[in-house]
């Protein structure tokens, strides 16, 4: 039952390991200067009414194994610099207010196995070298994510996804950039040459006459567009 802000002077517990204060009713903003304290390898703030967003400086904590902030107030983008949390372990921002798109790279974090991102307003498109790790447990549903999704995802993973501000991808635009060109082509010839792997939904966009199949009858309908025919 505690109340009130996480007092700035928090920055002198300089050999801080751990702090646990979920479950509270702790409201204001995330201190920054909590930054400071780089011995810290577990943070736990979740389920209380904290506001603002996650400080950039988290990138400062390089002990950190794991992060909990689900059941809050937070708001903006996720900071790029979680990329840098090398021995980062568990990631928990679910039921929260955050948007924006993931902009951190999941080939840093390869000892994340528990990631939890659901109920926030994330969008844009999640990123496929997700699949480059080993999770034991991953949820994004209820969020703005557009498709494709990466394949290794299952449906079940994904849930729903809010995709009304997302891009409907035009018939023959193969590597979803939103033109329609020679790179298509190419595309489409290593698709059907089994050269390259490939999205379902970049199939379906493959498959231009819309027949069910996808050959070079596509592949002359997609040049004759290009040319104006």
């Amino acid at each position: 039952d505690l109340t009130g802000e996480i007092p700035p002077e928090i920055e002198g517990l300089v050999n801080l390991e751990i702090l646990f204060l979920g479950k509270n009713q702790l409201s204001g903003s995330i201190p920054l200067d909590i930054i400071n304290l780089v011995n810290l390898t577990h943070i736990s703030l979740h389920d209380n009414q904290l506001t603002g967003g996650i400080p950039s400086g988290v990138t400062n904590l390089t002990n950190l194994i794991s992060l909990y902030l689900s059941n809050n107030q937070l708001t903006g983008e996720i900071p790029s610099q979680i990329g840098n949390l090398i021995d980062l372990e568990v990631l928990y921002l679910d039921d929260n207010q955050l948007s924006g798109e993931i902009t951190f790279d999941f080939n840093q974090l390869q000892n994340l196995n528990n990631i939890n991102l659901w109920n926030n307003n994330l969008s844009g498109s999640f990123p496929e070298n997700i699949c480059e790790l080993s999770l034991d447990e991953f949820h994004i549903t209820n969020n703005n994510f557009c498709p494709p999704y990466p394949d290794c995802l299952t449906e079940e993973e994904i849930g729903y996804q809010d995709t009304s501000e997302c891009v409907e991808y035009q018939l023959g635009d193969i590597n979803m950039d939103g033109l329609l060109d020679i790179l298509d082509i190419v595309l489409g010839v290593n698709i059907l040459l089994d050269i390259v792997e490939y999205t379902d939904e970049q199939y379906e966009l493959l498959d231009y006459n819309q027949d069910g199949e996808c050959n070079i009858l596509d592949l002359v309908r997609i040049i004759d567009y290009i040319l104006g025919n």
